[in-house]
C-alpha cells in the first residue's frame, strides 16, 4: 500500500507446479499439453439473411447448404462426444463475423468449425478443402506459435495461441475428407488470411465443400444423403483429434 499515492501495488508470479514442468518440456513446435475436457463446440453455419454466398440451383444457396449441414453435423457431434455443440445460428438471420467471434470466444468454445460451400474458378475443381488462419506477411506464423506463448496478444490475432492445434484439427478433417469424398487423393489442408477465424481464441477451421459451380456438386449438394456424409465425415475427424487436444 503506497500510502502517499492512495493505491496499491501487485505482483504475479508463476508458480512452478507439474503443469508448467510439463509444458516446460514439451518438444518446441508441438502443442503444449492442455489440462481440461471439452465441453463445449460451436459449429458456424456460413453467410446468412441477405448475405446468401454463392448460388447452388434452384433458388438454393450456400447459406441455405451450410445451415443444413451445420445443423446435421450437430446431431452428430453430441451423438458421438456427448459435448454441447452450438450453432452460430439456428435459422436464417444476418449474423456479423465479429457476432460469430465474440459468441465462440464469450462461451470459450473447445472448437470451431465454419461450413462452407467452395466457389472455385475452374469447374474442373471439386475438392473439399479444410482451412485455418495465416497473417499476411507471416510465413513462419504456426512455428513461432509452437515455440512462443504470449500472455497477451492483439485481440485480431487471438488465433496465434490457438493455431498449431488448429492445423492438427485441419489435418484430421482434411484426411478424412480425403477419403470419403476427395478420391482418396493425398491433398492438403490449406493456410489463409480468414478474418473469422484469426480473432478466434480455440482450435479453428473453416471446411469447403466441393465447388459449386460444378454441376454434380449441385444436385448432391442438396441431397440429405451427401449432407448427412459429410456431417459424419466431419465429426469423425473431430472424434480422432479429441484425444490429441483433449486432456482429463
Amino acid at each position: 500500500h503506497l500510502s502517499s499515492q492512495n493505491a496499491y501495488t501487485m505482483e504475479a508470479v508463476l508458480q512452478e507446479s507439474t503443469e508448467a514442468k510439463s509444458e516446460a518440456s514439451a518438444e518446441p513446435g508441438r502443442p503444449a499439453t492442455e489440462p481440461w475436457k471439452w465441453r463445449h463446440i460451436t459449429v458456424d453455419a456460413g453467410h446468412g439473411g441477405p448475405d446468401r454466398g454463392v448460388a447452388i440451383k434452384d433458388n438454393t444457396f450456400e447459406k441455405d447448404i451450410a445451415l443444413a449441414i451445420a445443423r446435421k453435423l450437430r446431431w452428430a457431434l453430441e451423438t458421438r462426444l456427448g459435448v454441447t455443440v452450438v450453432l452460430s445460428r439456428a435459422g436464417d438471420q444476418a449474423l456479423s463475423l465479429d457476432d460469430r467471434i465474440a459468441a465462440a470466444n464469450l462461451a470459450r468454445s473447445n472448437l470451431f468449425i465454419s461450413i462452407h460451400t467452395g466457389n472455385f474458378g475452374d469447374s474442373m475443381v471439386a475438392d473439399s478443402f479444410a482451412y485455418t488462419a495465416k497473417w499476411l506477411g507471416d510465413e513462419n506464423s504456426a512455428v513461432e506459435t509452437g515455440t512462443t506463448r504470449g500472455l497477451f496478444v492483439p485481440w485480431w490475432q487471438a488465433q496465434r495461441n490457438s493455431l498449431t492445434w488448429s492445423e492438427r484439427l485441419a489435418e484430421c478433417v482434411q484426411a478424412e475428407m480425403n477419403r470419403a469424398w476427395n478420391g482418396g487423393q493425398k491433398l492438403a489442408f490449406r493456410r489463409s488470411p480468414i478474418k473469422l477465424l484469426s480473432a478466434l481464441a480455440m482450435p479453428a477451421v473453416l471446411v469447403e465443400i466441393g465447388n459449386a459451380r460444378v454441376p454434380d456438386f449441385q444436385a448432391k449438394v442438396q441431397s440429405d444423403a451427401f449432407q448427412n456424409l459429410v456431417a459424419a465425415t466431419v465429426a469423425a475427424a473431430v472424434e480422432k483429434f479429441r484425444p490429441l487436444h483433449e486432456r482429463p
